[in-house]
């Protein structure tokens, strides 16, 4: 069995602002402008630990069982999604105060945004037509701090919206 190693195939962005007003469009098929980098869409995966998650969650079931039924009848409910993003602080070395790339200039509190994931591709590869991403519509909550192993480290958790594709096709 061959072990495929994963590193720096992953590209993450967020897309907010007037960026992300077009809802439906952007679900399913993403223009590349709307994939690259530029006012409303910064790119988050260069400081973010191993420790991220977003994705689907499984959907739950309603049982019923009604009144001459010799079994139950399994009803599957909207399938919901979740986020949750950890980076490392980028500070200063002499001023000690944040810099401008730092995780919290990337994604506001309280922000409405598209979470983009593309795996597969160097991570430093743009976007193009064709490209299969993972696009999940999300309301950020607020920045936590955290110290570990003398890191100093953010996170965000990110509140579902209602709006995901996890097969969105890059259009010209």
């Amino acid at each position: 069995m061959a072990r495929i190693v994963r590193l720096k195939n992953t590209r993450l962005l967020w897309i907010s602002g007037a960026a992300a007003t077009t809802m439906t469009p952007i679900k399913d098929a993403p223009t590349v402008a709307s994939l690259t980098p530029g006012t409303g869409i910064v790119v988050i995966h260069t400081n973010m630990t191993k420790n991220y998650d977003v994705g689907m969650d499984d959907s739950d079931s309603i049982t019923e069982l009604g009144v001459d039924d010799d079994s139950k009848i399994e009803v599957p409910t909207i399938r919901s999604y979740h986020g949750n993003l950890e980076f490392f602080r980028d500070f200063d070395p002499v001023t000690n105060l944040p810099l401008a790339t730092d995780c919290t200039t990337l994604i506001a509190e309280n922000q409405l945004g598209w979470f983009a994931k593309r795996e597969g591709l160097p991570s430093g590869t743009a976007a193009a037509s064709g490209q299969k991403w993972e696009m999940y519509l999300f309301r950020s909550d607020v920045w936590k701090f955290s110290k570990e192993d003398g890191l100093i480290k953010a996170s965000i958790k990110l509140w579902q919206q209602g709006s995901y594709s996890t097969q969105a096709t890059g259009a010209a």
